[in-house]
């Protein structure tokens, strides 16, 4: 149903938390700015280490990002994911 939603022009307002990610990339609007701006200052400013918060607002840190903690279509609904990265920070 999002994706049929986003077909015709439609955002979702709202979603429960097992869909939020897959609402969330349907915001894609220039090469999906915003999320990089966000993940950006997440990743630089405001949490370097990712501890605060990791997904909240579907905001991964860079080490939990791309690595299976993320729910939507393809993940059966599970969230287990495949571990973190250190990127070479071994005081974590």
């Amino acid at each position: 149903m999002i994706d049929d939603a986003t077909n015709e022009g439609y955002g979702e307002y709202r979603a429960h938390l097992m869909l939020i990610n897959q609402v969330t990339g349907t915001y894609i609007w220039n090469d999906g700015a915003l999320m990089k701006f966000n993940e950006r200052l997440k990743d630089n400013a405001l949490d370097p280490k990712g501890i605060l918060a990791p997904g909240k607002s579907v905001i991964w840190p860079a080490r939990y990002r791309g690595r299976g903690w993320e729910m939507g279509k393809s993940s059966g609904g599970t969230s287990e994911g495949n571990g973190v990265t250190t990127s070479g920070d071994k005081k974590l």
